[in-house]
Formats: structure tokens, C-alpha cells, sequence
């Protein structure tokens, strides 16, 4: 552990040789070959130190106390990622259930009676939303799935409000399903590609030693 007091000792020390080595050199010698100023000289280089010592210390306490947290950081990172990794990856499952239902709408049934609300709607793993406040920890991987929680939520909210009167008049049942794939897929899309970057970018903290 860094000890100033010892450096400030060393320091002196340090100095007081470079003084007498040096001298000859730096004037401190009378005609008569006494030494003078020694004093002043060690006492000026231990200042300078003491003075870096001084600057040294609450930068080496700072730096130690970032490497703790980001070492605590990276723990709490990896049991985040132990936790979510299995329900982002039920997610992926529901967004493809739900990309094959919305495929499939209206094929084989009339638009008065389908109600996408009962096949598309996206449910979110309960654990995922209780951490939310956690993602931080994770960093870009966090951004990453609070995307993905935005896109399922705003899909959702999309076929929650959904109702025929959103049809052209007239469409066919055909013309009905795909104008709804067309308004919706987009968010589902997006929803399923920010689930498979988030799983991706959570792999590796996911699988890092303890």
C-alpha cells in the first residue's frame, strides 16, 4: 500500500544525495572548500517532493476506488446478464409467434370477426421489467434492450388501439391483412432485430469468469 510518508522520506533522502553529488557544480562550495547552503538546497527538493507526493496520493486513492467499483460493476453486470439472458430469449420466441400470427391474420377469417388484439400482442417477462432500473449496469447492452422494451411497448399499444375502422372502406379481407402486416411490421421488425442485438451483446457478459 502507498505509504506518502515513506515517499516524503525517500524523497529528502533522494535529495540530499543529488545535493551533494551535485555540489561542486551548483556553487555551494566557499574558497576555503566548506560547503554552505546544503540546508536550503535539500530543504527546497524535499518541498518539491513532498509537493508531488501531495498531488500523487488523492490520485492513486481515486484511482483505486474506480478499478473497486468497476470490478464491483462488472460482477453485478454478470449476474444482471445470468438473469436476463433466458427471458430475452423467450422474448425472441414471443416476437416470432407473434410475426407468424401477423403473417398469417386474416388468411382464413373474416375481418369482422378477427380480433389481433387475442394473437399479436407481445407479453414482456415480468424480469425484465423489474430490472429496468439495472440496465445501467450494462451499459450499451442496457440501451440496447430498453429499445427493444420501447418497440415491443409502442407495437403493442399499436394493436391494443387497432380496430377496422383503420381499413380502407371497400378492402377485401386480403387487402385488410396486408394493409394491417404493412402498419405493423415495421415495429415488430425492429423489435425482433433489438432483441437479437441485445442477446448478442449480452453473451459474452453473460459467459465472463466470475
Amino acid at each position: 500500500m502507498f505509504n506518502p510518508s515513506l515517499m516524503i522520506a525517500l524523497g529528502t533522502v533522494f535529495g540530499a544525495v543529488f545535493v551533494l553529488v551535485s555540489a561542486p557544480w551548483l556553487g555551494v562550495l566557499s574558497k576555503d572548500g566548506a560547503w554552505v547552503g546544503l540546508g536550503g538546497w535539500a530543504q527546497a527538493i524535499g518541498s518539491v517532493i513532498a509537493v508531488l507526493a501531495a498531488a500523487y496520493v488523492p490520485w492513486r486513492i481515486a484511482k483505486e476506488r474506480a478499478a473497486a467499483a468497476e470490478q464491483e460493476r462488472r460482477f453485478k453486470a454478470r449476474s444482471l446478464a445470468i438473469a436476463l439472458y433466458p427471458e430475452l430469449t423467450e422474448l425472441k420466441e414471443k416476437l416470432r409467434a407473434a410475426t407468424t400470427a401477423l403473417d398469417l391474420i386474416g388468411s382464413d377469417l373474416p375481418l369482422s370477426v378477427f380480433d389481433p388484439r387475442t394473437k399479436l400482442a407481445v407479453e414482456i417477462p415480468p424480469v425484465i421489467t423489474g430490472c429496468i432500473f439495472e440496465f445501467y449496469l450494462l451499459r450499451e447492452v442496457g440501451d440496447e434492450i430498453q429499445q427493444v422494451l420501447a418497440f415491443v411497448r409502442q407495437f403493442n399499444r399499436m394493436v391494443a388501439q387497432w380496430d377496422n375502422t383503420k381499413v380502407p372502406k371497400k378492402a377485401s379481407v386480403q387487402e385488410a391483412r396486408q394493409f394491417m402486416y404493412e402498419t405493423l411490421e415495421p415495429h415488430l421488425r425492429q423489435a425482433r432485430e433489438r432483441c437479437n442485438g441485445a442477446i448478442k451483446g449480452l453473451a459474452p457478459i453473460h459467459d465472463q469468469p466470475a
